[in-house]
């Protein structure tokens, strides 16, 4: 009998981690681009938008290296970006609870 309850618990984990790992590969993903302009060493403007969106996190990661390295090479003065992919489900600029 111990066995048996075991083996349904096992069971029923291994189907409740499946069930949740296929909901999250499921979601959409979102690059946001994060842009910081400078003058004179000092931060005069920062801004915060969605960019792309992709059906999985590994898309958005290839995206996101891809403007990495461009930005890189090209090496703006004035303006910094930074990008990071986040799911669809959370917008970074939503207002912070208090």
């Amino acid at each position: 009998m111990a066995m048996r309850r075991l083996r349904i618990g096992c069971i029923t984990a291994a189907l409740l981690v499946a069930t949740a790992s296929s909901a999250f590969a499921e979601c959409a993903w979102v690059l946001w681009t994060t842009r910081y302009v400078m003058a004179g060493g000092k931060l005069i403007s920062e801004s915060m938008l969605p960019t792309e969106a992709y059906t999985t996190k590994g898309e958005c990661d290839r995206s996101r290296q891809r403007r990495e390295t461009r930005d890189e090479e090209r090496k703006r003065d004035s303006a910094e970006r930074f990008y990071t992919c986040l799911p669809d489900t959370v917008d970074p600029r939503a207002p912070k609870a208090r």
